[in-house]
């Protein structure tokens, strides 16, 4: 592991490998000249400035050299990220700084370009951000940190024992792609760090959002059915990460409308409601059974809106590969019996059959993302049951 080196030792050499370097300021990140960004990469500049600072730290003039600065203070997000770049564009020399902030090396090709940012997302150590740092910037190669105190080290090879020609290559276009699968990375690992799951008193009077998914223990009900889901979604998302597609999963809460088979063990909740409903006012019963308490609650969604959703995200670039789709309203299967029987007009008493599972006791989606790309439900419940009341009853003739 290669450390300190002064500008007057290191400026010629790296002259002779194409780099331009500029005196900073000692334990600093400042340039001692105030025009460097114009410096000149000419061998009796850079000597007549070796001999001027020589004790000055080292700072390289960025243009041809495009360094991936790798602003983490999460060692395991940092190597993620470098993961993404190295498997995008392969192995070059790394600097370290402030460990494990990291900064990786590449020559420009194609149009020259500025600087590139992901956006920044706030963890417990601090801030995560994937910064490309390109022409009008410079970057410290050697010197003293000024917020360790320690020097800058290299891992292996530094820029002195490598000549910028090469260096592996990147242009703009695989910059974007970088910082695209970084701030998936980064988004999905910052929400991740959000969710509280030990109090799940806590958890389930939230609205569920997409970085919630796998912070938890899966509902024993619903297991094999989650499992079969994640894993598809899985599969898009590094679909997304590794080959730059564009696949997205809606996730929808329960859906509900005409063309259901209204059937008591296998149809969705609603439409077996509505029938079981029918049935007691056909037979003259004086109840209608539900499974468990009646306390859980659950959020629909008309089955038109999931086709327009459909539709809507077909031909929309995201960002995000899951994304919820929901009414954004819930209600307990007791008040869903209770506004289904008022629409029909026939009042039951509601017989709770407590040993049945009540299953998962809120499914609430929060359905913000969504929304933030200009989506939104067109049908209320009321809407909804009518459309689907008018199905069901047809098929009964």
């Amino acid at each position: 592991m290669i450390t300190i080196q002064s500008y007057g030792n290191a400026a010629l050499k790296l002259h002779e490998n194409g780099y331009t370097p500029i005196p900073i300021v000692p334990a600093s990140k400042r340039p001692i000249i105030s025009n460097w960004s114009s410096l000149k990469n000419e061998y009796d500049i850079i000597d007549k400035l070796s001999i001027e600072h020589p004790n000055a730290g080292v700072g390289i003039l960025l243009s041809d050299l495009i360094v991936f600065d790798i602003d983490i203070l999460d060692n395991n997000l940092s190597l993620l990220v470098k993961k993404i770049i190295t498997n995008e564009l392969d192995n070059t020399v790394e600097r370290i700084g402030k460990f494990p902030k990291r900064a990786l090396f590449y020559r420009r090709s194609g149009n020259e370009f500025r600087k590139q940012s992901s956006q920044i997302f706030n963890f417990e150590k601090g801030k995560a951000q994937l910064e490309i740092l390109a022409s009008g910037n410079q970057c410290i190669v050697f010197g003293t940190h000024p917020e360790t105190k320690k020097p800058y080290q290299w891992i292996e090879d530094s820029l002195l024992d490598v000549h910028i020609k090469d260096l592996p290559s990147v242009n703009i276009k695989q910059v974007k792609n970088i910082i695209t699968q970084a701030e998936i990375l980064l988004r999905n690992q910052t929400e991740l760090k959000e969710v509280i799951r030990p109090n799940i008193k806590t958890s389930i009077n939230k609205p569920i959002k997409e970085h919630m998914l796998l912070s938890g223990k899966l509902e024993n009900t619903n297991e094999p059915y989650a499992i079969a889901k994640i894993a598809g979604i899985k599969m898009c998302e590094n679909y997304n990460i590794q080959y730059q597609t564009n696949y997205k999963c809606l996730m929808p809460c329960n859906s509900y409308g005409p063309n259901d088979n209204y059937d008591l063990n296998n149809s969705h909740f609603i439409a077996a409601l509505i029938k079981k409903i029918f049935i007691s006012k056909i037979k003259s019963k004086k109840y209608l059974e539900i499974w468990g308490s009646g306390k859980p609650k659950r959020e629909v969604i008309f089955v038109d809106d999931i086709a327009m959703v459909c539709l809507f995200f077909m031909n929309k670039k995201t960002k995000e590969t899951l994304i919820n789709i929901g009414s954004g309203v819930d209600y307990s299967i007791e008040t869903y019996a209770k506004k289904i029987m008022k629409y029909i007009d026939i009042k039951l008493k509601i017989k709770k059959n407590k040993k049945m599972p009540d299953g998962v006791k809120r499914k609430l989606l929060d359905i913000s993302l969504a929304k933030s790309y200009g989506w939104k439900p067109q049908f209320n419940f009321n809407q909804g049951l009518d459309i689907t009341v008018r199905d069901f009853k047809k098929n009964l003739r």
